[in-house]
């Protein structure tokens, strides 16, 4: 690691990026959103990474996927002081120069969730265009597999995604998609790649949208699950839905599927809730009996520092 300034570094920008729709390349899906610290666009041309890592621009880590995806370090005083590696290792196991990702096919979702706050200029692109340009960038970088993440908008909703699927698994990615279950995942997810070449589908829980189906998302995750694919619930954890989960996670722990409610700490609209402690009682008991494990996450940093878990 090459440092010349104390601080937070991290491994975004050289083995773990954040792509989106438009097919601008950025360190970490924070940047992704906010739209800092561009490394290029990979649908206009090469983007080479750096080998290094990089100095964080905002000095903390928030995003989940970062946290959980690029591999920290604190330098001061002329040390490394602190370290932090990727959550899960195993999906590099094997791999001479892995990489993880995750990319936005497409910021367009047939929800319309109030809370949502993703961007919404989506480029026009085909499925082989997003092939041949993932072939550029897995050749130029020598990247030879590592972990796939997808998510969007609704990213089953774009069309011809099961080609990039199936072409990044032949590339040796392990392939994680986020998804609310309301397209089609027979032809994308069950004919476009195995089980056995999937990381985790992600199926996000949005109990209060209108166009939410509870017979399509029940159905659809029971099938995966029973085909063998690697299932979750990740309960939207805005104040709206909070005291509707114990219901949901009782009925998907019941048959072995994972349920993860992420709360939303920051400011949605009006709401302004900034710890978990800062929301009421009755919610607050809600969010601590289940997501026990994003709140003792000890990936978290801030101001240059890890945050220590509670």
């Amino acid at each position: 690691m090459q440092t010349n300034k104390e601080g937070l570094y991290c491994s975004g920008g050289k083995n773990w990026i954040s792509i989106g729709s438009e097919g601008d390349v950025y360190p970490c899906n924070s940047l992704v959103y906010n739209k800092d610290h561009l490394l290029g666009n990979m649908l206009d041309g090469p983007v080479k990474l750096s080998k290094d890592f990089m100095r964080c621009p905002w000095q903390g880590c928030q995003q989940i996927c970062d946290r959980h995806w690029s591999s920290k370090a604190v330098f001061k005083d002329g040390l490394v002081t602190d370290q932090e590696n990727v959550i899960n290792p195993s999906v590099f196991e094997g791999k001479k120069n892995p990489a993880a990702m995750i990319w936005a096919a497409s910021w367009v979702c047939n929800y319309n969730c109030q809370y949502c706050g993703l961007p919404k200029d989506t480029r026009k692109t085909t499925a082989d265009q997003w092939v041949e340009a993932f072939k550029q960038f897995l050749d130029l970088n020598e990247f030879d597999g590592g972990l796939f993440n997808t998510n969007g908008g609704e990213p089953l909703f774009y069309d011809g995604i099961e080609k990039v699927f199936a072409f990044m698994a032949d590339r040796g990615f392990a392939i994680s998609l986020t998804t609310n279950l309301s397209s089609d995942i027979w032809n994308k997810v069950v004919h476009a790649a195995p089980p056995e070449k999937w990381g985790i589908i992600n199926c996000s829980l949005h109990v209060t949208e209108p166009k939410f189906n509870w017979e399509i998302f029940a159905g659809r995750i029971l099938a995966l699950k029973a085909m063998g694919y690697p299932v979750s619930v990740n309960y939207v954890g805005h104040p709206s839905q909070v005291m509707l989960a114990p219901e949901y996670a009782e009925y998907f722990t019941k048959r072995g599927i994972g349920f993860c409610l992420i709360p939303m700490i920051g400011q949605y609209g009006k709401f302004n809730f900034p710890t978990i402690e800062s929301y009421p009682p009755a919610m607050r008991d809600v969010l601590k009996a289940h997501c026990p494990d994003s709140l003792k996450d000890t990936n978290r940093f801030d101001d240059g520092k890890r945050v220590e878990a509670k």
